[in-house]
């Protein structure tokens, strides 16, 4: 069939009517279809909904996706965040101002309820009341006037069984109270010069020192209460590192840590009891760390084996022994101070008749002396150093404190 020139112009105008339906089907259908990316992960996707009929211009799809609801946020991570302490506090630590405070501040309410707090000024002893109500007290920082207490009771909901408490600090310069921590702090100690708190997290007690960068740094985990900081820094060894700072339990184990990350030393396996409840105290002049066994332990710091103190002229071992002559049981001992220019070591036991018991040692300290004349009292509890290694304030069976000196081995009443 021959075309003429009025076909082929019909031809054309049902191609072009056939192209515009198909642009203006593509341009619904994208506008229609929101973008895969705009829905949340959690929401199905939305269900068609036909156009009305009177729809003249497709919806744009900026406006679609604009409609869409948002993606929600990650949850955060397990990992646990840095507590930080207030910024008056580490500003009070680290730059401490001078003012007039107690020399010593002991809490003893079981003594004096009215007045619990025990305080020394120069060298007198008074008892006062302090606007604070503790459950417990920590440390008292000389050098800043703080004192530090927890004022919740003791609670048990870690892994460990631990008991914390929260920490605050009362300022007897400003006279006000900053809380620090409000939970998880199982004990605390001084490291030279600078607290050192033991918190537990994660089912885990961990040493911390709060104002290294206004953080708490770890420095050893599973660590029990019975913790000790050197008070001082040992002189670097050998190899030219650092010295080691914190004597920790784990366990039966007696380890010492380098402060600054560095490697933690085993300096007695297996050989504590598991439930040592005083910390290991320090003997610089000696190099030497003394635990509160039953026989009692001195262990070098040079990492040569420990050694157990023993009677002279004889190779059975020390024991700690009530009047009567029976052994202390570990768990009754509640206190150790120890002379290292006097070589005098003074022993608490709270059970049964709160005794305190004085021993001597040898120039080496591995044998004890048998000296007669060395004190031991009854119904009497060690309150603290008055003068550290020289003289200690002791209570007797009425509650009022005497003074012990060490040199001359008398009393001093205050």
């Amino acid at each position: 069939m021959k075309r003429t020139k009025a076909t082929n112009f019909i031809w054309l105008l049902v191609w072009v009517g056939l192209l515009g339906c198909n642009e203006a089907s593509v341009a619904v259908t994208t506008a229609s279809t929101a973008s895969p990316t705009s829905l949340p992960s959690s929401e199905p996707a939305a269900t068609s909904v036909p156009l009305p009929t009177d729809t003249v211009a497709a919806p744009s799809p900026i406006a679609t996706m604009t409609t869409a609801p948002p993606t929600p946020a990650l949850k955060p991570t397990a990992t646990p965040v840095a507590r930080l302490l207030p910024e008056a506090y580490v500003d009070r630590v680290l730059n401490p101002p001078a003012g007039i405070w107690p020399n010593n501040v002991w809490w003893l309410p079981e003594v004096n309820e009215e007045r619990p707090f025990l305080m020394q000024t120069g060298n007198t002893l008074t008892w006062e009341r302090l606007p604070i109500a503790p459950q417990t007290v920590f440390a008292y920082d000389a050098e800043r006037g703080l004192l530090y207490f927890g004022e919740r009771p003791w609670q048990t909901g870690s892994e460990n069984n631990t008991p914390t408490t929260d920490l605050q600090a009362y300022d007897f310069r400003s006279k006000t109270t900053l809380m620090l921590l409000p939970d998880g702090v199982a004990a605390m100690a001084w490291c030279s010069l600078r607290p050192v708190i033991a918190v537990v997290e994660d089912g885990r007690l961990n040493l911390i020192m709060p104002v290294a960068n206004a953080e708490m740094d770890v420095v050893a985990r599973d660590v029990s209460p019975t913790f000790s900081c050197i008070p001082g820094f040992l002189p670097p060894p050998a190899d030219g590192g650092p010295g080691k700072l914190v004597a920790y339990v784990r366990g039966a184990d007696l380890l010492l840590v380098n402060w600054f990350d560095g490697p933690t030393d085993l300096l007695v396996e297996g050989a504590l009891p598991l439930q040592l409840t005083v910390p290991p105290v320090w003997d610089l002049t000696h190099e030497v760390l003394l635990v509160a066994d039953e026989p009692l332990l001195l262990v070098p710091l040079n990492r040569s084996r420990y050694f157990e103190a023993e009677r002279p002229f004889g190779s059975d071992p020390f024991a700690l022994t009530y009047a009567d002559g029976a052994p202390f049981a570990q768990a009754d001992i509640t206190h150790l101070y120890w002379s290292p220019q006097h070589r005098l070591l003074l022993v608490q036991t709270d059970q049964p008749n709160r005794e305190v018991a004085v021993y001597a040692l040898s120039d080496q300290l591995g044998y004890v002396l048998d000296d007669p004349a060395l004190p031991r009292w009854r119904d009497t509890q060690i309150v603290g150093w008055l003068v550290e290694g020289e003289q200690i304030v002791l209570l007797d069976d009425t509650g009022e404190p005497l003074v012990w000196d060490l040199a001359t081995r008398g009393e001093i009443r205050p």
